[in-house]
């Protein structure tokens, strides 16, 4: 492990949102292996989710599809058949004539016309999937917290370690989130929503209405600007929730009361880092994507390399807040650290003779808290 690891990380913190980003792409740059490969594993994950309950709700819908649809459409609007369009100069001008009649396209459906039964079908399934995503998350996200944890306490983070952590803290976590989750739809229902529910409404009951967009702009910008302004504040004192349950071994809600405590007093160097960081990545998002659409085929390369190293630095970038903060507030170092997460750290948070000299202070022998540090030989002057 590399000197930044041993000692600034611990002795020097970042104190701002240059030194933070800085550290998170250094952070990455050392182990990017174990963050691409749990990112490409998410990513495997959130697919094959996807796929398999997208099987099963496309098999149910599809049984239940034909007789929903019969109920919704007008009589004759689907009753011609193969056979009209032949192949031959009439079936031809028959199908291009049936394309070219405005009468004949499908009516636009109002949802309160759609089978209560087919509804109730598309929103447990969406449920069902984002639940699903939300439980993949948080094993993950376990997983990033507990190498970058590795990474902190002087050690050379595996795959299989961290999934081991992250899988034995996986119901704490996702539990957490399930529940800020719910707590993020109710806020935004609330304060967004609810605002909006008549322009909402006549959309739905009528989606040929023409609705007045310099009328509702005004009001979609600054509910929207509320309830966003809200999610990021409340997110600042939430970041150190995971690394609290990953890292400190606390519960859902001895994470929390931890996690608002030791943010209360670094509430702005976070808010605005977290902010600092949105708006950076959403440039960054807009630039790359821009560049790899143009590029067609080749582009998905592109997009998939991004995702996979976009992924990594996301995890990395709360952990290295929370790590700061704590660095500044509490006489922490990387052998404390390396103890309370349970790692066993290849090298010092300190210089040997710092240790030797602060063993000396305080008295221990050779068998103290610094005794663990090894030198070699050659380094010894007779």
């Amino acid at each position: 492990m590399s000197t930044f690891q041993a000692s600034n990380l611990f002795t020097t913190p970042p104190t701002s949102f240059l030194s933070v980003l800085s550290i998170t792409f250094s952070i990455f740059a050392l182990e990017w292996k174990t963050y691409v490969k749990l990112a490409a594993f998410y990513f495997l994950s959130v697919i094959a989710v996807s796929i398999t309950v997208g099987a099963i709700a496309a098999t149910i819908l599809g049984i239940s599809m034909p007789n929903s649809m019969q109920n919704i459409l007008p009589v004759g609007t689907m009753t011609r058949n193969l056979l009209d369009y032949a192949p031959g100069m009439s079936g031809t001008s028959r199908l291009l004539q049936y394309y070219s009649d405005e009468d004949t396209s499908l009516p636009m459906v109002p949802y309160y016309d759609i089978p209560q039964n087919l509804v109730s079908l598309v929103i447990a399934f969406t449920l069902v999937l984002v639940i699903l995503f939300i439980y993949v998350e948080s094993i993950f996200i376990g997983g990033f917290t507990y190498t970058t944890g590795e990474v902190y306490s002087g050690n050379t983070p595996s795959y299989k370690k961290s999934m081991q952590v992250a899988l034995s803290k996986q119901l704490k976590v996702f539990e957490y989130n399930l529940t800020v989750t719910g707590v993020f739809l109710l806020i935004g229902a609330l304060l967004f929503f609810l605002p909006m529910k008549e322009i909402l409404r006549q959309v739905l009951v009528d989606p040929t209405n023409n609705v007045d967009m310099d009328e509702i702009t005004p009001k979609l910008c600054i509910f929207g600007s509320i309830t966003i302004l809200i999610y990021l504040s409340l997110a600042t004192f939430l970041i150190a929730v995971i690394p609290a349950i990953i890292l400190e071994k606390k519960t859902p809600i001895e994470a929390c009361k931890r996690s608002f405590q030791i943010c209360g007093d670094y509430y702005f160097f976070l808010f605005f880092s977290v902010l600092g960081y949105i708006v950076l990545f959403i440039l960054f998002s807009s630039i790359t994507n821009e560049i790899f659409d143009a590029l067609g085929a080749i582009g998905v390369i592109g997009h998939l390399t991004v995702n996979l190293i976009a992924t990594g630095i996301n995890a990395i970038f709360p952990i290295v807040l929370y790590m700061s903060i704590r660095t500044q507030n509490e006489e922490l170092t990387q052998e404390s650290f390396a103890r309370e997460i349970g790692s066993v750290p290849t090298n010092t948070s300190l210089p040997i003779a710092q240790a030797i000299e602060t063993d000396a202070l305080i008295g221990n022998n050779s068998q103290g808290n610094y005794s663990s540090v090894q030198t070699e030989t050659n380094d010894v002057v007779v």
